[in-house]
């Protein structure tokens, strides 16, 4: 049951990003060194590909993690595509990889009036519910690789806002946190 779960929402994260990655206009500035950047998301792209194939094949790997821990790594993982889903419908055509090109406006409401940053919170979840789920070191090197980077994009994406939104900015950092 957990494997049919996983395979279910990673089908849909995938076409989920295709079809996003594959409109440009949802390609923004990098906040980072364009490698780094890439390297960020190739490296959760890997972890949760590692979550996939575990939930499609179960019984071919060598190391198998207690059922226990598989279905905490379920429920992390479910919890993580509510947050990521609330976070992409209430940013809707606004959902960028990278920062915008042009003047916007700053998100303040729905799930980010709870955290700064839900959708790196769900990618980092994601991560974690990985390397839970197929507790193989290479997985783990790449999520934590991920998560790193990612808090990397983090930062460089808050100094583009505080010169963009200035007070706005100020105001909404100091009452939200940037993760949970």
């Amino acid at each position: 049951m957990r494997n049919y779960i996983v395979i279910i929402v990673f089908s849909i994260i995938f076409v989920i990003v295709l079809s996003f990655i594959t409109q440009k206009k949802h390609l923004g500035k990098s906040p980072i060194n364009r490698c780094l950047f890439f390297l960020g998301k190739f490296s959760m792209f890997v972890s949760w590909i590692f979550f996939f194939i575990k939930a499609l094949f179960p019984n071919y790997f060598q190391l198998v993690s207690p059922i226990f821990f598989e279905w905490i790594a379920v429920s992390l993982l479910l919890f993580a595509i509510v947050i990521e889903l609330l976070a992409f419908f209430t940013l809707g055509k606004l959902s960028k990889f990278g920062l915008p090109e042009h003047k916007s406006v700053l998100i303040t409401k729905g799930v980010y009036r709870i955290s700064r940053n839900p959708m790196y919170v769900a990618f980092d979840l994601i991560c974690i519910a990985s390397s839970i789920f197929h507790p193989n070191i290479i997985n783990i090197g790449f999520s934590i690789i991920g998560i790193v980077i990612h808090h990397k994009i983090i930062l460089g994406e808050e100094n583009f806002l505080k010169t963009n939104y200035c007070d706005e900015w100020y105001k909404y950092e100091k009452r939200t946190r940037r993760y949970l």
